[in-house]
């Protein structure tokens, strides 16, 4: 388990607490999507493609023709972490971390300028350790940027958790359990969080706006 050296105030991977790993973002890297960008937090990878926004599909979708209907798929590569086991498309993770996307780019996209069309965004990790949920965000909105998609903002993400009552900015795979998720737009959190662990995670989301 991740733990802070009590002598030297450094984490396993030589981090401080409330230090982030180290970013990267690439944008264009899908020929054929109106966007998409590749984000990388350490040795988490994340691709994503925007696509629209264009004509609606299946009208019985949209709620709201005067709004653009946004539009989520979120998986995981079967290469992305030591677990070889087959996961079904659908399974309950990816179903609620697709919703969480979702949700987060649609309270961010300007919608109502793009009415009766749909925006689809499809999320893919190819490797996994740990943030992968922040991973998504950042590289979901980048494609978004790339797409030129009408935005209220930038949205930036990062995770934040505690660990023997220190907290600690953007935990591993073996800690991931002890975290609790944050998400913020530009520096200001749309989620509370508890004293430390709420300054963490603005100052990891101010970060990570800085390389976007």
């Amino acid at each position: 388990m991740e733990f802070v050296d009590a002598l030297t105030g450094f984490r396993v991977d030589g981090r401080r607490p409330n230090e982030m790993r180290k970013l990267k973002g690439e944008v264009g890297v899908v020929a054929r999507a109106d966007g998409s960008a590749l984000f990388e937090m350490g040795n988490t990878r994340v691709i994503a493609a925007v696509y629209g926004p264009r004509e609606v599909q299946n009208k019985g979708q949209q709620v709201n023709s005067k709004e653009a209907l946004v539009r989520c798929e979120y998986r995981m590569a079967e290469f992305s972490t030591g677990d070889r086991r087959r996961k079904p498309k659908g399974d309950r993770r990816s179903t609620e971390i697709s919703l969480v996307i979702r949700q987060t780019m649609e309270a961010s996209i300007l919608t109502e300028l793009m009415p009766r069309s749909q925006i689809d965004i499809f999320v893919q990790v190819l490797q996994a350790d740990g943030g992968t949920r922040s991973a998504c965000i950042n590289a979901a909105t980048l494609a978004l940027a790339d797409a030129g998609i009408p935005m209220r903002d930038i949205v930036t993400s990062c995770s934040a958790g505690y660990l023997c009552s220190t907290p600690l900015l953007v935990c591993y795979v073996r800690s991931e359990l002890r975290r609790r998720q944050c998400w913020g737009s530009r520096c200001h959190s749309w989620y509370s969080c508890k004293d430390g662990q709420s300054d963490s995670s603005s100052d990891g989301c101010k970060i990570t706006d800085g390389h976007i």
